[in-house]
């Protein structure tokens, strides 16, 4: 009998299509956002394992973003007052390399045009949060470690009393870094939440606060890992930064991704 006349014949599906490979309309639209997880105390390895294959997709792409943002930093930096405003786009800048992780995620093809994608994608709440992290650094500069200053430079300059002075530096700095944890657990995922998913600011430092919470340990064994990582991209005349960034961004969205999204 033929199939195209059989009455019998079970409708057309795109099963078949989806059990060879997620069907790509799906997954872009399937990126909703629930409650932080618990992503086990070792995903940090398999997030930058995946996250060096989120690379390897677009590599080239990606180093040539990376020698045109490295270019245009430099420019930045030597034009007066304009590189102090340039310190307040560090949020901006890793959204769009957060979106373009999430545009390899998609399956679509990135250009090195997605660097500036974060000016297009929550940019007032973006430039918000590193409002906030720059003015609660100072902050607890004015308060910590000023007045610890000003009464070291009173103090003499024996043995006994530089001792002291340096303990005391010690402490200050000591309560700065202890003062730090929860802003930056705050602040950790608040630029992927409000670039990606479109959470209001606030919501969204609530939420990285308690994503981190809950993976402390996991996140300070990868940020440790990523960090000595990072050393060693160094050591080849800053060159292997090139690939390093890409690695840190893909394996961040990635577990931003585990811990959000999956």
């Amino acid at each position: 009998m033929n199939n195209d006349k059989n009455p019998y014949r079970a409708p057309d599906s795109d099963i078949a299509s989806n059990l060879t490979g997620e069907d790509e309309a799906t997954k872009k639209s399937s990126f909703s956002l629930h409650e932080p997880r618990f992503a086990g105390y070792f995903a940090g390895f398999e997030w930058i394992g995946e996250g060096f294959g989120l690379f390897k997709k677009e590599a080239l792409t990606w180093i040539l973003m990376m020698i045109t943002g490295f270019i245009l930093m430099l420019v930045l930096l030597i034009i007066p007052f304009v590189n102090i405003i340039s310190f307040f786009l560090i949020y901006v800048w890793f959204a769009g390399l957060l979106i373009s992780c999430k545009v390899i995620y998609d399956g679509d093809k990135l250009t090195i045009g997605y660097l500036f994608s974060g000016f297009s994608a929550g940019f007032g709440s973006l430039l918000l949060l590193a409002v906030i992290m720059i003015l609660v650094f100072l902050g607890l500069i004015f308060i910590v470690l000023v007045p610890v200053l000003t009464q070291i430079s009173t103090s003499s300059t024996d043995v006994p009393s530089l001792l002291e002075n340096f303990a005391q530096i010690q402490r200050a700095g000591e309560i700065v870094n202890l003062v730090l944890i929860p802003v930056h657990m705050g602040l950790c995922y608040a630029a992927p939440l409000i670039a990606l998913n479109k959470v209001p600011i606030f919501k969204a430092l609530i939420l990285s606060f308690k994503a981190c919470f809950k993976n402390f340990v996991p996140l300070f064994i990868y940020f440790t890992v990523i960090s000595i990582v990072f050393v060693l991209g160094m050591i080849p005349l800053l060159l292997g930064l090139l690939i390093v960034i890409p690695l840190f961004a893909a394996s961040f969205f990635l577990s931003y991704k585990d811990i959000f999204i999956d």
